[in-house]
């Protein structure tokens, strides 16, 4: 049985190993990444993070911050990091874990759930797209 439960600063070593792994497979890099870090957004609740394990092992994380917007009529959720071991990639363990997201949206009040998702995965894009997730434009960034 999957399990999908709350972390506190205390995990933040535990989140960090699964975000590296995920910058990793996308080839992404960053210099600010660090535990230090993941504690102080968890701490000041700046950051939400789960940790996701079976059979008390973990397998994945997925993290969330709040925000709001005009376009999504108030408060929104963004899913920043959402990664899982490969061997864990399942269409059963994927949707578990929209439906938890899911039901976290509703219970926070929250219009809207995005995400994005690098090109390593488009792979997996058809799974969201069965839970009612549709493609809207292109996100772009600029590291300051």
């Amino acid at each position: 049985m999957v399990n999908i439960s709350k972390a506190d600063y205390t995990k933040a070593h535990i989140i960090f190993d699964f975000v590296w792994k995920l910058f990793n497979e996308c080839e992404y890099y960053s210099s600010v990444l660090g535990v230090e870090k993941i504690k102080e957004l968890l701490l000041k609740d700046s950051m939400q993070a789960f940790l996701i394990s079976k059979k008390k092992h973990n397998i994945g994380v997925l993290t969330l911050v709040e925000s709001e917007s005009i376009y999504s009529n108030g408060k929104f959720v963004i899913v920043n990091e959402l990664y899982l071991l490969p061997e864990y990639r399942t269409e059963k363990i994927i949707k578990l874990l929209l439906d938890t997201i899911k039901k976290i949206a509703i219970q926070k009040k929250w219009h809207r759930i995005e995400l994005t998702i690098p090109d390593v995965f488009k792979d997996v894009m058809d799974y969201f797209r069965t839970g009612g997730y549709e493609e809207f434009g292109v996100r772009i960034r600029l590291a300051l």
